[in-house]
């Protein structure tokens, strides 16, 4: 990729969005563009990168890359992770390294290694200064910022821990709520925090009066998908096994009120 080109004009549209008005839609909005944005950082290499035909510069596979940390007043270090190269030249000490592309992806396991001792990423430190914490980069990397999430389904053989959510998403469940009263087919929905591959997503499970109705799981996922704050959401009818497990001791946080009539 050539570096010259590495634009993020939309993360850091983002960004002030989420500063001039911070709620859920705006904070949803500016984690997707972190997760899809290509960064510009500063490398020391053991060998000069090869010029391709296009102009482009390719690090050898076998290169050792060592990347720059950037260290605040309090001592703690961060992965600089610049959204252009011009936002990369206004570091004052960049003229000993070589600029090189990296992803979300590679700072997700940058701060995966136990040797490097990195509290998280600093956007343009020279100028928005954008710092997101380690754990924060964790949540993103397993998060789907997507309203489209279906049912859940398990094709081989996986390891599924269930428990409750530590912090209950109260205004998410409210809205879910607000949309299933005005829905006939659903009797309950139960809230569980499932762990599934290391992967930590909220689990709705729902209760169905006359069989599984794909649309509720749109409709749920659009409702939901702005109150989520980067967790991943999964939608399994009660009927399947691993519905009938999850809801065992387990109060529904939506039941239907059925109205009686003499």
């Amino acid at each position: 990729m050539d570096i010259t080109k590495v634009k993020n004009d939309a993360l850091i549209a983002a960004f002030e969005a989420m500063k001039a008005d911070e709620n859920n839609n705006t904070k949803a909005a500016f984690f997707n563009e972190v997760r899809k944005a290509t960064y510009v950082t500063a490398a020391l290499l053991d060998k000069l990168p090869k010029k391709q035909e296009d102009g482009s510069f390719r690090i050898e596979p076998d290169t050792k890359i060592s990347f720059k940390l950037i260290q605040n007043k309090s001592g703690d270090k961060f992965f600089p992770a610049f959204t252009e190269l011009d936002e990369l030249r206004k570091s004052p000490d960049n003229n000993e390294s070589q600029a090189v592309t990296v992803t979300f992806a590679d700072y997700t396991r940058f701060l995966a290694n136990n040797t490097v001792d990195a509290k998280g990423i600093v956007i343009n430190p020279f100028t928005q200064n954008i710092i997101i914490p380690k754990e924060i980069i964790q949540q993103i990397a397993n998060a789907k910022m997507t309203a489209t999430v279906r049912e859940m389904r398990i094709d081989k053989p996986t390891s599924i821990q269930l428990g409750a959510p530590n912090k209950q998403p109260t205004e998410m469940l409210e809205k879910v709520k607000n949309l299933l009263v005005h829905n006939k087919n659903v009797s309950a929905a139960y809230l569980r925090l499932m762990k599934m591959n290391e992967v930590f997503s909220f689990l709705i499970i729902i209760d169905f009066e006359k069989g599984d109705d794909k649309a509720v799981y749109e409709d749920i996922a659009k409702t939901a998908a702005p109150y989520l704050n980067g967790i991943q959401l999964q939608m399994i009818p009660k009927e399947s096994e691993l519905g009938r497990k999850a809801i065992e001791n387990v109060a529904p946080f939506y039941t239907k009120k059925h109205k009686f009539f003499k």
